[in-house]
């Protein structure tokens, strides 16, 4: 069974893309921009956290007594 050479062209287009960004890819940034959303994470992570021990060691005030 032969296959049409517009296959094989398309196919090897998808994987050439990929190549190409992964060889110009600046190995310094790419280690920065993932500091920088792990920090992100973290940070959101410890925020709500401390927000919620905040919460849960204030008292509760059920209802606004008239």
């Amino acid at each position: 069974m032969k296959i049409p050479r517009v296959e094989i062209f398309e196919e090897e287009q998808k994987v050439g893309w990929l190549r190409e960004f992964l060889k110009n890819i600046d190995i310094p940034a790419l280690i920065f921009v993932i500091l920088l959303i792990l920090g992100f994470l973290l940070g959101g992570f410890y925020l709500h956290l401390k927000a919620k021990k905040i919460l849960s060691s204030s008292p509760r005030v059920s209802s606004v007594e008239k």
